[in-house]
């Protein structure tokens, strides 16, 4: 106190340690608030947001998928119908072998099996 009442002199040493006092109370107080403030609604809605774009990524991979899936189905149903109207339309046995060889070598599944390779 004797350094504060060497600078301002004894009459204003009281008030201007309050007021330093009173400064860092309200330092203390507004701090303490700042960092106690509930954002909870502000985090719950950037979750929920990263929840919907999650969501929609998942949704959109997944039409691909079915997409891609729908395309497959339609080239094995195309070559299954072309392998049946070879074999229907063979006149012999090594014709049907070859007929069905030939439709189950061609799809993407088969390719790499030793029967296609042997053909």
């Amino acid at each position: 106190m004797n350094f504060i009442t060497s600078i301002i002199g004894e009459r204003f040493a009281r008030p201007a340690i309050f007021g330093f006092v009173l400064i860092l109370v309200f330092i203390a107080v507004f701090s303490i608030a700042r960092c106690s403030r509930d954002d909870t609604a502000q985090r719950q809605a950037e979750q929920t947001t990263q929840s919907s774009d999650a969501i929609a990524n998942a949704a959109e991979v997944a039409i691909g998928t079915i997409e891609n899936r729908t395309v497959t189905e339609k080239d094995i149903d195309h070559a299954t119908a072309i392998a049946e109207f070879e074999i229907n339309e063979a006149a012999d046995a090594a014709t049907v072998r070859a007929a069905v060889l030939g439709g189950v070598c061609g799809q993407t599944s088969h390719r790499n099996d030793p029967a296609c390779a042997v053909r």
